[in-house]
């Protein structure tokens, strides 16, 4: 079991607990990073945060599963979101994203557009040229982008 993997296992029921849902855990250069949101998807409070990684910091130093040293970080994910599974496309369908693969579909390896559908095994994006297919199974890297509909969105007044 990965590092990331076993944090997450500790984490997810004590998330929970304060009402909220672990979207990340990722270890780089000596941070560990939980990303959190609201249960209902909001970004957490301060207080919220603050109180999760008290909790979690103890624990993590009772179980010892994170060898050497590190800096545990309880954010939220923000504006550029990863996207992690096919249920996180289907939630933020019509939202424009950034996808980075380990190969290239159609010439490029970086596609960045709205997600218009998402499958078990694919996501389809409407970038500004073109409809692109492609398969989860090449996402190195995706979240999503404060894109042209997103700013239309905010100067309507939107969320």
């Amino acid at each position: 079991m990965h590092v990331e993997e076993a944090v997450a296992a500790l984490v997810v029921p004590v998330a929970e607990d304060h009402g909220l849902t672990l979207v990340q855990a990722k270890r780089t250069q000596g941070v560990m990073q939980l990303m959190v949101e609201q249960a209902d998807g909001s970004s957490p409070t301060l207080e919220q945060c603050a109180k999760l990684s008290r909790e979690v910091s103890a624990l993590l130093d009772v179980e010892e599963v994170i060898p050497g040293a590190y800096q545990l970080e309880v954010t939220s994910p923000g504006v550029n979101r990863p996207l992690l599974s096919k249920a996180d496309y289907d939630r933020f369908k019509g939202r424009t994203a950034k996808v980075k693969l380990s190969g290239k579909v159609n010439e490029s390896n970086v596609w960045v557009g709205a997600i218009v559908t998402a499958t078990d095994d694919e996501v389809t994006l409407q970038c500004e040229e073109e409809t692109v297919v492609v398969p989860l199974s090449m996402v190195k890297d995706a979240q999503l982008e404060f894109g042209k509909a997103e700013m239309a969105q905010v100067l309507k007044g939107g969320k």
